[in-house]
């Protein structure tokens, strides 16, 4: 298994032993391997979002191309329809709906 050398923080450096004392984990190796799976999990969560905001700009591209835009009357209205956005890109994707 390779090996890296890395420095921390003492806060860092005291945070992992805390963890090791408590119990929850074995070693500090342990610690840091959580910590990176919580990052790699983190970077897959951030690219599904992006890719589901980029899914629905082109959606809406492609119905402004086609003239089938829609007109949003005011700041509450536009808001509703900017959180109702942000939920549906929040959401995974469900399966019947990625093909």
């Amino acid at each position: 298994m390779p090996t890296r050398n890395v420095e921390l923080t003492e806060s860092h450096d005291r945070f992992v032993d805390e963890q090791v004392a408590a119990g929850h984990f074995q070693d500090a190796d342990e610690v840091v391997t959580a910590g990176l799976e919580l990052l790699e999990a983190r970077r897959r969560v951030e690219q599904e979002q992006l890719a589901s905001l980029r899914k629905l700009a082109t959606e809406g591209f492609d119905e402004l191309d086609q003239g089938r835009g829609i007109v949003i009357d005011g700041d509450e209205r536009l808001a509703e329809f900017i959180r109702k956005s942000g939920r549906a890109a929040s959401l995974p994707e469900s399966p019947d709906e990625s093909a």
